[in-house]
């Protein structure tokens, strides 16, 4: 190798690693922050389903706006957009569409920890995604991580996983919720290696909206809130759940294997468990404390495994050079 190319190389991994890092940080910080989509969702004046045409309509129009408002955000967006990519598009917005019709409303028949717990079970499904439809390596250690990942959500949220009546719809929601999810992810991994975050975020949530707004009516929900308060969670949903948190997880899916990124969304159930604890009063007690070490030490073997697996992919033989 060249003095040259050396160079070059010695130059590239440390930009590598800081990218790797951001995405690391927005990874978790976008999952704390969607933690807050129960909460909300609680306090929300609104519908269920109707919240949501609130949060994906104000953030896709937002979106939407934003270059003309502010010209340093026109770089932001992907120049041209291929005709098969907008037919992804579409498809990641009707999937999120399907898993908020499903998720919100069963915020609202089971607990928030329970719902959010039951909901990233995404994380199953986009794991199987990355190794039957990408091709991804997935290894034992990523395995292993995932495994205790899952333990700790399940104790973390064991006390509520019984086959409560009252809660049995809601739990089953979820996980159609968690299925849609999944799917969502798998087609934002597949898109984010041609299109930008903000391109990304905007088509859809517009088609998100628009599919969410006859759900809503059809049910007969609740469209305006009763009260000037009633607008705050909306624009919580909006700004700091949608544009903030999920932003940024679509951000990191750019930097890291779809199968972390999505295991990587498990500390939304630590948040979720805390803050309905502290906001609703819902119970947060040793074992729920454990569980959440445990998806943490979980998510981190989960880490060192996924880098193992793309230092492998990297080192493979390509095809050979014509």
């Amino acid at each position: 190798m060249s003095d040259t190319a050396s160079a070059t190389v010695s130059q590239a991994a440390p930009r590598a690693h800081g990218a790797e890092r951001l995405a690391l940080l927005a990874l978790f910080a976008g999952a704390v922050t969607i933690g807050f989509s129960g909460i909300f969702v609680r306090w929300s004046e609104t519908g269920p389903v109707a919240t949501g045409v609130y949060r994906m309509g104000v953030a896709g129009l937002v979106l939407l706006v934003l270059p003309f408002l502010v010209p340093a955000a026109r770089p932001l967006l992907s120049r041209k957009i291929a005709r098969a990519d907008k037919r992804w598009l579409v498809v990641a917005g009707l999937l999120f569409a399907a898993d908020i019709s499903a998720w919100h409303p069963a915020l609202l028949l089971t607990t928030v920890s329970n719902a959010t717990f039951i909901g990233n079970v995404s994380t199953i499904f986009v794991a199987l995604g990355a190794w039957l439809i990408f091709k991804r390596r997935i290894g034992g250690l990523f395995i292993l991580g995932m495994a205790v990942t899952l333990a700790g959500a399940a104790m973390l949220m064991g006390v509520s996983l019984g086959l409560a009546a009252t809660r049995l719809l809601g739990d089953a929601l979820s996980l159609v919720a968690a299925i849609f999810y999944g799917g969502y992810f798998l087609v934002v991994a597949h898109l984010r290696a041609r299109l930008s975050t903000m391109t990304i975020m905007t088509w859809t949530s517009l088609v998100c909206a628009a599919a969410l707004l006859p759900v809503a009516l059809f049910k007969g929900e609740a469209m305006f809130p009763a009260t000037l308060l009633g607008y705050g969670p909306l624009l919580g949903m909006a700004f700091l759940v949608h544009l903030a948190g999920q932003g940024a997880i679509a951000y990191a899916f750019a930097h890291l294997s779809p199968q972390f990124t999505a295991l990587g969304t498990f500390i939304q159930p630590v948040a979720s468990a805390v803050f309905a604890w502290i906001l609703l009063g819902e119970s947060l007690g040793p074992a729920e404390i454990a569980g959440s070490a445990i998806i943490l030490a979980g998510i981190w073997i989960a880490h060192r495994g996924s880098r193992r697996d793309d230092a492998a992919l990297r080192a493979a033989p390509g095809p050979a050079a014509p």
